[in-house]
């Protein structure tokens, strides 16, 4: 994980959470899914970036409609090209901006082979999914071809809020490509890793996610941040102001 760090996205220290993190995904005698939950700014976002070029092929990040910034998509596409292709895509923007490029997209994931060296990030929302037919037949294709190696859902925490009221994306979502994905007609079909992130998850969410996801989610599943974690974020968002304030003055 750390070569990965250093070489593809110029980032030289991971932190002992980010490995903790890595090595359960990583691990085939742990369960397939992992909620992990630690404050924002420790660098959640990083450890996709990291496992998902390890895996390789094709990785699903879900995020809530308004959430991503360009600053997220700018880092995802900062990565070295010198070890595999890497390539980001906000599947939402491009599918209204230029339908050109979405089934571009869509065709470079369908043409995927298992051994390729080509990591794909795809930022979506539910709601794109649940409604775009041609994203989601060629997503599920992906899954049982085992070029979609992941699933993450950023701020899980609001997708199990939504989808017990009123989000019904949320549940569709489940019927139409998780359980296809996570549960597949065949044994011999791949199976993706689901990952749910969140800076704050209660314990009585964990039932919920289980509906929404089809999985079965033990409290073994969940990794939480431990007060070191807070602190060390505390501490790297003071050095950033720091040094903010200090070219301010200079």
């Amino acid at each position: 994980m750390k070569m990965c760090s250093d070489c593809v996205w110029d980032v030289e220290e991971l932190r002992e959470h980010q490995y903790k993190i890595g090595e359960t995904l990583f691990d085939p005698n742990k369960p397939n899914a992992l909620i992990a939950v630690y404050p924002t700014g420790s660098g959640k976002s990083h450890v996709i970036r990291v496992v998902g070029h390890m895996m390789r092929g094709i990785h699903l990040i879900f995020i809530p409609l308004l959430t991503l910034s360009a600053d997220v998509m700018a880092k995802f596409s900062s990565a070295s090209q010198n070890h595999g292709s890497v390539r980001a895509y906000h599947l939402d923007e491009i599918y209204d901006n230029n339908r050109t490029k979405y089934n571009q997209v869509m065709q470079r994931c369908a043409d995927l082979k298992r051994s390729t060296v080509s990591t794909v990030f795809l930022f979506l929302s539910p709601q794109f999914l649940c409604n775009v037919v041609s994203a989601m037949t060629t997503l599920v294709r992906c899954s049982w071809y085992g070029t979609l190696r992941s699933i993450f859902m950023d701020e899980v925490h609001l997708h199990v809020q939504h989808g017990l009221s009123f989000r019904t994306e949320c549940r569709m979502l489940r019927d139409k490509f998780l359980v296809k994905c996570l549960h597949p007609p065949n044994r011999d079909y791949f199976i993706p890793k689901f990952v749910g992130l969140s800076a704050t998850f209660p314990s009585d969410y964990l039932p919920g996610l289980q509906i929404l996801t089809s999985l079965k989610l033990e409290q073994d599943s969940v990794l939480r941040g431990e007060m070191h974690v807070l602190i060390g974020t505390i501490l790297t968002y003071v050095s950033i102001l720091y040094r903010h304030l200090h070219a301010f003055h200079v």
